[in-house]
């Protein structure tokens, strides 16, 4: 109905923003020869609607993290990222609930040719900690 009355009544059908002028020519223009293709068109109108995510939209559930202790050895640590294939992993003391920092892949495999193993808390940086209501585009 709406665009029936857009073709009528060109003027009423005016979007109220250049945002949403680009979404209704986006949605137009996906799966035109000329244009986008299906995927293109999808990676677009995601990267649109980032404006509208927060940091709860995207967080990994409680369950689903995959962090270290702190009284885990260096060696053992090397093997869980490599098995998890994380790069940066939370590091916790007690219980996940007592995140003391992040430890970086590339922080602990610079300590390999040397042979030297410093302690854990030594490698670690300092963690982020954000509101869950905080907006994506902000970080």
């Amino acid at each position: 109905m709406a665009a029936l009355l857009g073709k009528l009544f060109p003027a009423l059908a005016r979007p109220a923003s250049r945002r949403e002028e680009l979404t209704e020519l986006l949605q137009e223009s996906v799966g035109d020869k000329a244009s986008f293709d299906s995927h293109e068109g999808a990676l677009l109108q995601n990267f649109l609607s980032l404006r509208d995510l927060t940091a709860v939209d995207v967080m990994i559930p409680r369950a689903d993290i995959f962090a270290v202790s702190l009284n885990d050895s260096f060696d053992d640590i090397i093997q869980q990222m490599s098995a998890a294939n994380h790069s940066r992993v939370p590091v916790y003391r007690d219980t996940l609930d007592d995140v003391v920092g992040i430890i970086h892949i590339k922080d602990l495999f610079a300590h390999l040719p040397a042979g030297n193993t410093p302690s854990i808390d030594q490698l670690l940086r300092p963690a982020l900690f954000i509101s869950p209501a905080i907006r994506l585009l902000i970080l």
